[in-house]
Formats: structure tokens, sequence, C-alpha cells
């Protein structure tokens, strides 16, 4: 629903204002600040009116308001109408470290282990935005495996280690039921290197197993770490998840309640949960979920942007960040949007594209 003009400008001036100062914010307030040429009265009417309409609400203890999440919704909706121009919401020096970092810092340390390059995005979005950030990993299945290696590291127990060509190391420790000496070793990993390296890990199919299997002539030994590596493939493409600034939360005033904290503090430990709300399986550029949008209990106290970047127009990760429902929209969104950009520009000079 679209407001008419003088309820737009009241309810976005009640949000600009309470995001700034996290009180509520009163008429008289407005008609100071914002230069709309209405009464004080007039502006007290819309807002009981915008109150009713259920986009404002008023805390028992002031005669102010303050956004409801309908209000945020409709405000955070109007941004979104004007992505392209929401780079002005940076400050210079926001947009020179931006620039700076993004376009110099990363091409020139490309070679870097993509794990190393993603903590200092992470460490990038926390910055900017004050706000706690995540970043979900590359899905590996989109790499090429540059090597394979297995190390023993006693008589019964190997090492699987993988590497692709982006720089993403995986490994795991798995069992063996013989004795191998080292130059079986090196006979198994110049055969599986042979077979395996440069392919993606979706090239690496199960008819693709049974052909390697066949020219092994089911040499057992081979076959169980051919399986292995066909398990360990599956299971790493559960990607990554590294995250900052987890203690920027202590900065707002909402997280002064002990219980708020401890919720936010367990939601971060929670894996799995954290996947699903990064999955990066979005059709928009930008999602931005506010409070109780958010289908999970953890974060129904919270607001989440995630931006979902691509590669061959295939989502292959994603990143965000969490703050409270107070949160700076257009300084935070403006920082996504542009950090997503050059994730895609970074991954695409990485996997050579």
């Amino acid at each position: 629903m679209q407001l008419d003009e003088r309820k737009d400008m009241i309810l976005k001036a009640v949000v600009d204002g309470y995001i700034k100062t996290a009180d509520p914010v009163g008429s008289r307030t407005i008609a100071k600040k914002y230069k709309m040429g209405l009464s004080s009265a007039t502006i007290r009417n819309e807002m009981a009116d915008l109150e009713d309409m259920g986009y404002l609400e008023q805390p028992h203890t002031s005669a102010g308001r303050i956004p409801s999440i309908k209000g945020y919704r409709y405000y955070v909706d109007s941004i979104m109408k004007d992505l392209m121009g929401l780079t002005s919401e940076l400050g210079q020096d926001e947009r020179y470290i931006l620039e700076k970092y993004l376009f110099e810092d990363i091409y020139s340390k490309a070679n870097d282990r993509i794990d190393e390059i993603i903590k200092k995005i992470a460490k990038l979005l926390s910055d900017i935005t004050k706000y706690t950030s995540l970043v979900l990993a590359p899905q590996v299945n989109q790499s090429k495996l540059k090597a394979i290696k297995l190390v023993p590291i006693d008589e019964r127990n190997m090492l699987l280690a993988l590497l692709t060509n982006t720089g993403l190391v995986k490994n795991t420790v798995f069992k063996i039921n013989a004795v191998l000496d080292a130059l079986e070793v090196d006979r198994i990993n110049n055969l599986i290197n042979e077979k395996l390296a440069n392919l993606t890990v979706e090239d690496i199919d199960d008819h693709l197993i049974t052909s390697i299997k066949a020219e092994f002539n089911n040499d057992a030994l081979l076959n169980d770490v051919v399986n292995m590596i066909k398990n360990f493939l599956r299971r790493a493409d559960d990607s990554d998840i590294f995250m900052d600034g987890t203690t920027n939360i202590f900065n707002y005033p909402e997280y002064q309640d002990i219980e708020k904290v401890k919720n936010f503090m367990s939601l971060l430990e929670e894996k799995e949960l954290l996947y699903e709300v990064l999955r990066p399986n979005r059709e928009n550029e930008i999602d931005i979920i506010i409070g109780s949008e958010n289908k999970y209990d953890e974060t129904k106290d919270m607001s989440i942007i995630i931006a979902t970047y691509r590669l061959n127009g295939r989502s292959i990760g994603s990143i965000g960040i969490i703050g409270p429902t107070r949160m700076n929209y257009r300084k935070a969104i403006a920082t996504v949007k542009i950090v997503k950009e050059d994730m895609c520009k970074l991954l695409e000079y990485l996997y050579g594209i």
C-alpha cells in the first residue's frame, strides 16, 4: 500500500529519527527538524492515523512514536526502489575504504586462499556497517580440484586433503584396512590425481567413479580411497560460514538486555540455522527480513540483510549482516550491495571466467 505524500514523509521521518537516536519521535521534533511546512498539531494527527494503520507504535511511557515492523517494511521497500542511488549513503571515507580494499587490496592478493579473502571481506562488512557480518563461502562444487593428497598419520589412519583452484582446502581423516608403505601411498596419489585433477566436484559423479574403479581392476584399496573421496566431496559442499563483528551488538541499547544478548550469541553458535538463513538460493538481488518476518524464533528480534553472489548465473554463496530492527538500512543495504557485486567480480577472476 502506498501512503499519501504527507503520511509517507512523516513515516519516513519517524523511522529516520528513531534509527538515529533510539528514542521515540514526537511531532514537535519532526516539525522542527524536517521543515515540512506542517504544524505540530497536523503532524500529530497524521501520526495518530499512521498508528491506527499499524505503521507506528506508541510506547506506554512516551508521547512519541516508534516504527512497527509494518512501518519498517514500508520504509525498506521504498529504499529498495532506488538501489542505484544508495551509494550516496556512504561517507567519503567509507567509500574510499571500500574502493581501496575491494578494487586494490583483494585483487592484488588474489593468490591468497579464498577463505583468507572471505575473512577479510567479513571484517570489512562489519567495520563499515557496525553490525555482525556473515559470509557463506563459495560452494565447493563450482571449484576445480587442483590437487588431492593422501598423507599417512599412522599405520591405520590417513589424512585426505583436497586443494581447489581457488585455494580452498578441505581435509578429513579416515581409517584404512591395510598398512601402506611410502611407495604405495605415492602410487595411489599419482593415480587419483591423474583421474580427478582439474575436474569440478560436479564432474565427479557415480558414473565417473565406476569407470575409475574399473580401470583400477577393482583394487580394493584404491576403491576404498575413491569411495572416501566421493563421500567426502559430497559432505565438503556444506560451505563454511565466516563471521565478524560479533560484539558490535553491544553498542546498541536494545541489547543491554542480557537475555537478548544470550539469544544472539546462541544464534551465532548454531551453524545449521545460520546456513538455512544464508542459503544461497534466493531470486532477489538483496533480501531484507525484519524482526517478526523471520521464520526462526531465534531471529525474531533482529533484522537480516542477505545478498546472494553468483557465478555464471548460478547462486554459489551469500553475504549478510545481522543487527537490531532499528538498523541503518540505507547504509547497510548500500554496503552489502557494493560488496556483493565485487564478490562476483572477484570470483569470476579467481575462476578464470
